[in-house]
């Protein structure tokens, strides 16, 4: 599928991701323990990725201009760096005492 006949297949999809991404908080925020497993440490590399595939199948299928989808990478990129820089500086930090 391509172009607009695709548009309703990719609302569905992204409807059931965005459904199962909150039903899979909440359930993280009734466990009492509140241990991390490996899809909560990993939940929000899977949401950038997810919204970046959504972006670039939008920009193919010709329902968003380049520039849009280019200008959200970059904020994207920056975000996921200035993260990755301060989980990096918190570990540093907290092995360091």
């Amino acid at each position: 599928m391509y172009g607009a006949a695709a548009i309703v297949p990719a609302v569905i999809v992204a409807m059931v991701a965005w459904f199962t991404d909150n039903l899979d908080g909440f359930l993280a925020r009734r466990d009492p323990q509140r241990v991390p497993s490996w899809v909560g440490r990993h939940e929000f590399v899977a949401d950038v990725l997810f919204t970046w595939a959504t972006w670039v199948y939008f920009t193919l299928s010709g329902f968003i201009p380049v520039w849009l989808a280019v200008a959200f990478s970059a904020v994207a990129v920056v975000v996921s760096l200035g993260c990755a820089a301060n989980r990096w500086w918190f570990c540093f930090c907290a092995s360091s005492m």
